[in-house]
């Protein structure tokens, strides 16, 4: 008999459940798993959803529905919860938990604070109920493993792409393209790089941002794309190098460097900030660059002027991701947890 999982997620659109779910579901369907999803919500967020003051009570109301949904566990073989649906409270999950105890957690960010702030009590009690009433925790990097504090029963499973689909261009124009990728909340660690940033424009360099919003300051030769997933591929293998500054908070030190898996799958070379898990993602000096302030520009202009360099380093980076973060390379794990849980 086809064993059962219910994966509770926020929405069909969102980049957790599209790269930490949604691109598993084929293989665990031919191997005879049956999957069904709780989604929050599909398409595109309403507007409300991002608006201060509102947006929270929206927010809220949306997220709520976890709670109604708690019910359908009970009939799986597994309950697979990703993230709390309300930050500061662990109710739905604990709802979960009653219906069905083969409960696995999944997080792949600081969510026990907020971005502006170390750690958020109420946020941090709320985590902490579900990692203690989660049979299995599933964690995005060894740091947010480390913050669980229930090592023994977590699980580090990085956030991967197909690698099928996400390659690199056959034959790739001749440009000096330095790029970046993410959401608008992440501009704020460009602060300390501008002046660097300024500095390579005037070399000729193109300073591409690929964003849901432009970003709040303006450099000589910047370019601005706006982002959208039928999009998203054409931009990344637009890029010569790949950009991933970070601030060394405690809010970044626990972000899972996509950005970066991102960058290696398209097969350009990196260069990162040496916090949290980009320090596991970048060999420093092999397959990417790790950097601090004052550094960028330097190694930026031995990626753009060298171009053999940049060539070696690119391939590097792709064979780490295709071997370590892409979905076939993490499929097993991904069913072995599964397969733990529901045996029990």
């Amino acid at each position: 008999m086809a064993k059962s999982v219910l994966f509770f997620v926020e929405g069909d659109r969102m980049p957790a459940p599209r790269y930490r779910v949604f691109q598993f579901l084929p293989y665990l369907q031919e191997r005879g798993w049956h999957c069904e999803l709780a989604l929050l919500h599909r398409g595109k967020p309403h507007p409300i959803y991002y608006w201060r003051g509102l947006g929270s009570a929206y927010k809220f109301v949306v997220r709520s529905k976890r709670w109604f949904q708690a019910s359908r566990a009970k009939s799986f073989d597994v309950a697979f919860v990703q993230r709390l649906a309300v930050p500061f409270s662990a109710a739905a999950e604990q709802r979960i938990q009653h219906q069905n105890p083969k409960m696995i957690f999944d997080f792949d960010d600081a969510i026990y604070q907020t971005e502006g702030q170390e750690d958020v009590p109420s946020r941090r009690k709320a985590f902490q109920k579900v990692v203690s009433i989660a049979q299995h925790i599933v964690a995005g990097s060894t740091f947010l493993a480390s913050q669980t504090g229930a090592e023994a029963k977590t699980s580090v499973i990085p956030t991967v792409l197909d690698t099928d689909r996400y390659h690199p261009l056959a034959k790739k124009n001749g440009g000096k393209v330095v790029g970046w990728m993410g959401s608008h909340s992440n501009y704020a660690n460009f602060g300390p790089l501008l002046p660097e940033l300024t500095q390579m424009a005037g070399r000729g360099y193109c300073v591409r941002f690929v964003s849901d919003r432009p970003p709040p300051f303006q450099l000589p030769n910047m370019e601005y794309r706006a982002w959208s997933p039928e999009r998203e591929l054409a931009d990344l293998q637009s890029f010569d190098v790949g950009l991933m500054p970070l601030l060394d908070t405690a809010w970044n030190r626990g972000k899972c460097a996509f950005k970066l898996i991102q960058y290696m799958a398209v097969g350009i070379p990196v260069i990162a900030s040496p916090v949290g898990a980009n320090r596991e993602v970048v060999r420093d000096g092999e397959n990417g660059f790790l950097a601090e302030q004052g550094e960028w520009l330097e190694k930026v202009v031995t990626l753009l002027e060298s171009p053999k360099v940049a060539r070696a380093m690119g391939e590097r980076g792709r064979e780490r991701c295709v071997q370590h973060y892409s979905v076939l390379s993490q499929i097993d794990r991904f069913e072995t947890v599964l397969n733990q849980i529901a045996d029990r």
